[in-house]
């Protein structure tokens, strides 16, 4: 499923130090309800909401640190997700497209890839292959929205379409 490995590895990793964080502002916020510290000593401040009991909400610097941490490394494994996902949807699409091509459309796919821009002449010449049936097979591809043909005098440029 997951063809990215060290993608993944990343994202795991991410997912790991985020879910740590998340857990260590947790336990702060626990142990600055039940430390009450008096906000002189620096480490903590209080912040001036009460929850519904009536404790002060209590929190330490680490706690914020934590709290930060934990969001940007979930932040970022989510986005490593989303990426590589994307990543090989279109790899996907690319090789089923691949699948579906019969072998004289793989085969000026793969000239126009080594060569670039081609006149329908020189694609002729190279391949050996008959106008009519390189104009079918041309006519095909710039249906599938694999190439574009654009005119040239008496002859036509074949372009690979941005796909």
């Amino acid at each position: 499923m997951f063809k990215h490995k060290k993608y993944l590895a990343v994202m795991i990793v991410c997912f790991l130090l985020g879910g740590f964080s998340l857990i260590l502002f947790i336990i702060s916020i626990n142990a600055g309800l039940t430390f009450t510290l008096s906000p002189s000593i620096g480490v903590f401040s209080v912040i001036e909401s009460m929850l519904p009991n009536g404790v002060y909400l209590i929190i330490s610097s680490v706690s914020f640190i934590a709290i930060v941490y934990s969001i940007s490394f979930i932040f970022a494994g989510v986005s490593i997700f989303y990426l590589t996902n994307e990543k090989e949807k279109i790899s996907y699409a690319s090789d089923l497209s691949e699948h579906l091509l019969s072998d004289d459309e793989k085969k000026v796919i793969n000239l126009l890839k080594s060569r670039g821009v081609m006149t329908q002449k020189e694609i002729e010449k190279t391949l050996n292959m008959n106008k009519v049936k390189l104009s079918r097979v041309i006519g095909r591809l710039c249906n599938k929205n694999f190439v574009q043909k654009i005119s040239n005098g008496m002859t036509n440029k074949i372009i690979l379409s941005s796909q």
